[in-house]
């Protein structure tokens, strides 16, 4: 997990903006300079316990706290910051839905994309196995989100990086639903390279692996 006191500023805006083109809303009504933050009830508390809270707190310079919303599943930090809002708009994140937007990492946190794209897959990511030949566990990480030019911006860092990725558009029949945009990875290499360069700062996640490094081994 990140130890987020050793991180430096650039780090830490990277890592807030990953979450935030995830999981994260900005809005403004009045005098109200709203972010919002939510995640799944079920397995996502460590994350904002270990994570979220204290990189908020630390960029914030106060406390925040996350609600439990179990009508809609989901744990929500809801906050009014004006100086934090500015600070995210000045790195170009949209106001409002961010779906027909051009969001996309600023050129100032380049140094940081890293964190940017951990941050991202913390909250947009999942991780699944399949028998590839019906032998072996073979393993295929995925990062879904509605806005284009992020996963596109997304694909390129990685593909920089020397990742084997794929990208495709997801359409959905239920016409209801709107379309998304997928990166994804597979088999072992692109796992294990996944985990050390970028690496896995949701606990959801590295229990998954840990899990998958037990079966390779024939631990129970």
């Amino acid at each position: 997990m990140i130890d987020v006191n050793k991180l430096t500023s650039n780090q830490k805006w990277a890592l807030l903006f990953g979450i935030m083109a995830g999981d994260g809303c900005l809005s403004r009504t009045g005098r109200q300079y709203a972010l919002s933050i939510s995640g799944n009830i079920n397995d996502d508390v460590p994350f904002y316990d270990r994570l979220v809270i204290p990189l908020m707190d630390d960029l914030r310079n106060k406390k925040t706290k996350f609600k439990f919303r179990p009508k809609h599943s989901k744990i929500e930090i809801g906050i009014s910051d004006k100086r934090l809002f500015y600070e995210l708009v000045d790195f170009k994140f949209p106001v409002g839905k961010k779906k027909d937007t051009n969001l996309q990492l600023p050129n100032e946190l380049n140094d940081s994309c890293l964190l940017f794209i951990a941050g991202l897959f913390a909250t947009d990511g999942s991780i699944w196995f399949r028998d590839k030949n019906y032998r072996t566990l073979y393993p295929c990480i995925g990062i879904k989100n509605k806005c284009k030019s992020l996963i596109y911006q997304v694909y390129s860092l990685m593909k920089e990086l020397g990742f084997n990725v794929k990208i495709r558009e997801v359409k959905y029949r239920d016409k209801t639903r709107k379309g998304e945009y997928e990166l994804a990875l597979y088999g072992h290499k692109n796992f294990e390279k996944f985990t050390n360069i970028i690496g896995l700062i949701n606990p959801k996640h590295e229990l998954k692996y840990l899990n998958y490094r037990k079966v390779l081994k024939g631990e129970p």
